[in-house]
């Protein structure tokens, strides 16, 4: 317990304590030492002291234990008043206050294909998005309702829109901020920036060739298809994908459908932007980020089968077929 929180309860109880002791030494001279003293010892005298005595005993037992039942309420009270910035419920976006930087992590990598890139105003213009949201969020506490708040104000009111595109702008939050468009990878990481300047346990999720985001808080649990305007989806949804099935192995492995890691976040953008180098022909940078997704993310089957195809492009077939044999294993079907 804090020194200063220490001294304040010992001098609330210094104070009490004082007082009963003022309040028994009274009493126990009234009845003890000012009566024998002030009457003689004829029998009248006695008896009328008695009863006064009596009396006065009676008192002293309501007095203490009303001033021991005052005490306690007082010291309680007191306690309430010294712990109540901690037992007041705070919003659930207020209660992680863990800081990290993957706003500033993502733009700093959008900055190597975007090199005029203003990385703080792109942090102020995201800044405003979490301070309308939270505005709008006010003391609110259910998770269900702070994610349709920010569903609202991101899609309704902003109206930030999916595209199915494969390019460096849907990909880059800070085009995606500028242009209000982007890919499941784009608005996914817009998502989880506000949710970290909203300090919300809400976390990327990858299957095959797509990512969205979760909110968990260990008893909430939803996910959340930004490609679809935040709306709830179930797992089942993503495992039964024609052509993108997913293994139970997998599954149960946790190499998909798995809350992801800050870095196996980014991992996806390097894999996402590695496939747009591979498309157009720079095979060394397509590798250069394909490589960093593997080390960030090395449970992910699409990043070993876009590397094999690089390699193979390369006229590296060894190479090749180890990643195809790595992306067979992690995910079977």
């Amino acid at each position: 317990m804090d020194l200063s929180i220490n001294m304040r309860i010992k001098s609330v109880a210094s104070v009490y304590r004082l007082f009963l002791a003022k309040i028994y030494a009274f009493l126990f001279a009234r009845c003890f030492c000012e009566f024998p003293l002030s009457h003689g010892k004829s029998k009248a005298s006695r008896v009328w002291f008695t009863a006064v005595r009596n009396k006065l005993v009676f008192l002293s037992v309501a007095c203490i234990i009303f001033s021991f039942h005052y005490s306690f309420a007082g010291l309680r009270h007191t306690l309430l008043v010294l712990f109540a910035d901690d037992s007041v419920s705070k919003p659930a976006w207020e209660i992680n206050s863990q800081q990290s930087c993957l706003a500033r992590t993502v733009l700093e990598i959008a900055q190597e294909s975007y090199p005029e890139i203003d990385i703080d105003a792109n942090l102020r213009k995201l800044g405003e998005i979490v301070k309308n949201v939270k505005i709008s969020l006010r003391d609110e506490t259910e998770p269900e309702q702070i994610v349709k708040t920010i569903n609202l104000i991101l899609f309704n009111k902003l109206q930030f829109a999916y595209v199915q595109m494969g390019d460096l702008d849907s990909l880059s939050l800070n085009k995606v901020l500028d242009t209000k468009t982007g890919n499941c990878v784009g608005l996914s990481i817009l998502y989880l920036c506000i949710a970290e300047g909203l300090h919300l346990p809400i976390y990327g999720v990858s299957v095959p060739e797509h990512i969205f985001v979760r909110y968990d808080d260990g008893d909430f649990r939803k996910n959340i298809e930004t490609g679809y305007e935040g709306m709830f989806t179930p797992d089942s949804y993503y495992i039964n994908i024609p052509g993108k099935r997913i293994s139970q192995i997998s599954i149960k492995n946790g190499y998909y459908l798995k809350n992801l890691t800050r870095d196996e976040v980014i991992a996806n953008i390097y894999l996402n932007r590695s496939l747009i180098q591979k498309e157009k022909g720079n095979i060394q940078a397509a590798l250069q980020d394909a490589n960093r997704a593997i080390q960030l993310h090395d449970t992910d089957a699409v990043a070993f089968c876009n590397r094999g195809v690089i390699y193979e492009k390369m006229h590296d077939i060894d190479r090749a077929l180890d990643d195809y044999n790595e992306a067979i294993a992690l995910n079977p079907d």
